[in-house]
């Protein structure tokens, strides 16, 4: 029998031909790899978030006091029972960004609104002392394992505000509407130059854009001087807008991002939750994470 007619002489040169390719495709990769380390100069090294995002003088102070309700229950600070969110009928929300459904819900919970800014008598102090800093800082270290925003009584805190200037709007007070918006702005805005992590921004975005549909809501529904329009507008200015704040949203991220794939095991210990230790999540982390 010619070689050309054995069967198993055919299969052993067809696998030849395979591990060729294959060493070949892998001898072309490693050559890759190693070009791709010596074909860019060196770089100087990457910014490290505190340069981002600069500590100031009294940042700590301020940072403490934000981070005060962190722990604290919910029925002490006067969230327990809130009345306001119980459900509402189709044609009615609590938020100001759809103003019809909005002023129906103030006209048929106007009670349970007031009952539950009354209850959030704790919060309110807390949200007055934030507004008396000038600046809000943040002494996180951007890993997981910072402790998170209090959301919730900040949630609490500009929803409730932007119903009850609403209740003043449809009252006829536009000033005061203006007067209870604006601290809430103010802190809102605070949040957002210091921010050291991406939900922190996006907590202090969101309240921003609750707020200022309120404050459309009022000058849609009443009249506001000239000096509460100022003093609003001067809140305004506190914060990051247009492609600066973007930036620094971008930049905050990719320096927490490059942070984990430059040391994962600093962050591995805050994220147990997603990377299990000595599991093949938190092993193949470990590994690509540099050379990534």
């Amino acid at each position: 029998m010619e070689p050309a007619d054995d069967p198993a002489a055919q299969d052993r040169a067809e696998a030849r031909r395979r591990w060729l390719w294959a060493t070949g495709l892998l001898a072309a990769f490693a050559l890759l790899l190693a070009f791709m380390t010596r074909d860019e100069p060196p770089r100087a090294p990457r910014p490290k978030l505190e340069e981002i995002v600069p500590s100031f003088p009294g940042a700590a102070e301020s940072h403490r006091v934000l981070m005060r309700l962190v722990d604290v229950n919910a029925q002490a600070l006067g969230l327990g029972n809130r009345s306001m969110w119980q459900g509402s009928a189709p044609n009615q929300s609590p938020s100001p960004e759809d103003p019809v459904k909005f002023r129906n819900f103030l006209l048929a919970r106007a009670a349970d609104v007031e009952a539950d800014w009354n209850d959030l008598g704790p919060v309110r102090a807390w949200w007055n002392e934030l507004a008396a800093f000038d600046r809000l800082g943040d002494t996180g270290s951007g890993l997981p394992s910072d402790p998170s925003l209090p959301f919730t009584p900040i949630r609490a805190y500009y929803q409730l505000a932007a119903a009850i200037a609403g209740l003043e709007a449809l009252d006829g007070n536009g000033d005061a509407a203006f007067a209870i918006l604006q601290p809430a702005l103010e802190v809102a805005r605070k949040l957002e130059p210091s921010s050291r992590s991406l939900m922190r921004s996006m907590i202090a975005r969101t309240a921003q854009r609750e707020l200022m549909a309120a404050a459309n809501f009022v000058l849609d529904t009443t009249a506001v001087s000239p000096e509460a329009r100022a003093r609003l507008a001067a809140a305004l200015a506190l914060g990051n807008s247009g492609a600066a704040g973007i930036r620094q949203m971008l930049a905050v991220e990719t320096t927490a991002v490059a942070r984990f794939l430059g040391d994962p095991q600093a962050t591995l210990t805050g994220w147990g939750e997603f990377f299990p230790p000595n599991s093949w999540q938190s092993s193949l982390a470990l590994t690509a994470g540099p050379v990534l």
